[in-house]
């Protein structure tokens, strides 16, 4: 009975061991799952069971455009710069009516001694039997027949209304003033003062020459060089390259009109000559010649730009746009020659055929400045494109 005992007690202290072990061992699963549980609670606060990071919170962005305000206004000042293409067509009035002289030879009633008919027939006189060492007139008909003004380079100021549709594009619309004028060159200006020079000798040096007679010979030129301005009125198709973004370029498609407003360049030279032949014979020879364009011109533009966000809201523009419009400006004449009524004082001239013939008393002979007024007559047309530049840095807003 002993030796059952002994044994039982000795099977009885082994399984408690082992149970008292076991017990131990889920202690320690225990208190490691609640390890887990914890360490999962302090990198997830607040999240029971097995924890799912939070949604990461989106960032205030402080770059690129405020996309609840799709307008914007801008204002901008710049320049603008032009081409000025000189191909055209041009033409001269017709040689004037013939008449014969009180000497027998021929001659032409003109307009003027200044260009065309009237300086080729004075010329041609001159040269053939005229008084020696008499002075040509220098035509100005390289003048008329070409485009007698440019526009020249200037600022402009201007504002731009524009709404984005999506943040890829949006419409535009813009007004601009250039005070670019268009400006007579520097070629023509020559070319007038050399008819003016020669027109002053060629007729001296006739009377001169030709009759030893006391005259009185001036001309003197009126010129208003430089005239005009510009107005646009476009609209246009911006499409941004980036979105987002504090810097955006874009390119820009559109078209409109160019309104030229404002007075036309002219030049002008008022001749008179008076001089005692057997009485006394005068003369005013005076022409004008201006530049005219057309007041409205159709334009297309194409341009390119970048907008700088300073803030959503607002922000710097850099912006660079050609205008393309047709051509058309007109070289016009006008001729207004005078003879004052002298009675007695008849017909006299070199002689000659062709010859020249002064006369202030139309009863007894016809003077050759006695051809038809010229009022707008059509010298020149231009026929090419012009492109006019504009540069331009503003500042914009958003609403």
């Amino acid at each position: 009975m002993k030796r059952f005992s002994l044994l039982g007690l000795t099977v009885c202290a082994t399984g408690l061991l082992f149970v008292s072990s076991g017990f131990a061992q889920i202690k320690d699963i225990t208190l490691a799952s609640q390890d887990v549980a914890n360490a999962a609670k302090v990198a997830y606060p607040g999240t029971p069971g097995l924890a799912v990071p939070p949604k990461k919170a989106a960032a205030a962005s402080s770059e690129g455009p405020d996309s609840s305000r799709p307008w914007e206004v801008e204002f901008h000042g710049g320049g603008m710069f032009a081409t000025n293409p000189d191909g055209g067509s041009s033409a001269l009035p017709a040689p004037g009516a013939s008449f014969t002289a009180g000497s027998g030879g021929s001659s032409r009633a003109i307009s003027s001694y200044m260009f065309g008919d009237g300086a080729a027939l004075f010329n041609t006189v001159i040269t053939n039997g005229g008084p020696v060492g008499s002075t040509v007139i220098t035509p100005l008909d390289p003048v008329l027949n070409s485009n007698i003004v440019e526009r020249k380079a200037s600022g402009g100021i201007g504002m731009r209304l524009s709404r984005d549709i999506t943040p890829r594009w949006g419409i535009e619309f813009s007004t601009d003033y250039s005070f670019a004028p268009n400006e007579i060159t520097g070629r023509a200006l020559a070319g007038v003062e050399a008819t003016r020079a020669s027109w002053v000798a060629a007729h001296s040096d006739n009377f001169t020459n030709g009759c030893g007679c006391v005259n009185s010979v001036g001309a003197i030129s009126d010129i208003q060089r430089s005239e005009g301005s510009q107005l646009f009125f476009t609209g246009a198709v911006n499409i941004n390259l980036l979105t987002e973004r504090r810097f955006i370029p874009y390119i820009t498609l559109g078209g409109g009109a160019v309104v030229n407003t404002g007075s036309n360049p002219h030049a002008g030279i008022f001749g008179q000559y008076s001089v005692l032949i057997g009485g006394e014979h005068a003369a005013t020879d005076q022409i004008n010649v201006r530049s005219q364009m057309d007041s409205v011109q159709g334009t297309f533009l194409a341009g390119i730009g970048a907008k700088y966000y300073v803030t959503p809201r607002w922000g710097l523009r850099f912006d660079f746009r050609d205008h393309v419009a047709p051509y058309r400006v007109t070289t016009r004449l006008d001729a207004s020659p005078f003879l004052p009524n002298i009675p007695g004082s008849g017909p006299v001239g070199p002689g000659g055929d062709p010859t020249l013939q002064f006369s202030n008393d139309a009863s007894l002979g016809q003077d050759t400045l006695s051809g038809p007024h010229l009022r707008g007559f059509r010298t020149f047309r231009s026929d090419g494109v012009q492109n006019l530049f504009n540069v331009s840095v503003g500042v914009f807003f958003r609403f």
